[in-house]
């Protein structure tokens, strides 16, 4: 195991994502309804779908990267996704959305499948 900072047996845990590794996340992380195995199953797949969509037409995202709840781990990528919304349009500002996403080593970990 690598040492960072000191601490003997923790990994390392990847926070910055380029929008093209997102996207390709998306992608991945897109199974079908039968190997669906979870209640939340359906939920996820349609956040990533939104993600995707709004990441593929260019709009803005940053890494989340300063909250209690949604930390990005081994497991799940946190990001944020500004899109102009009806408000925007109405002269207001763009709406800012949480989303998380699979890591590439939870879809690696299980294979194809449902990783919800």
């Amino acid at each position: 195991m690598k040492k960072i900072k000191g601490i003997v047996g923790r990994k390392r845990v990847k926070r910055t994502y380029k929008r093209d590794e997102l996207i390709e996340i998306c992608e991945d992380a897109i199974v079908s309804e039968n190997k669906w195995d979870d209640r939340d199953s359906q939920g996820s797949i349609k956040n990533i779908g939104l993600v995707w969509a709004l990441l593929s037409c260019g709009c803005e995202f940053e890494m989340v990267k300063h909250s209690t709840n949604c930390k990005t781990d081994e497991e799940i990528i946190w990001i944020y996704i500004s899109s102009k919304g009806f408000d925007f349009f109405e002269g207001g500002q763009l709406e800012r959305d949480i989303y998380y996403l699979p890591t590439r080593k939870r879809l690696d970990d299980n294979s194809g499948g449902d990783w919800y």
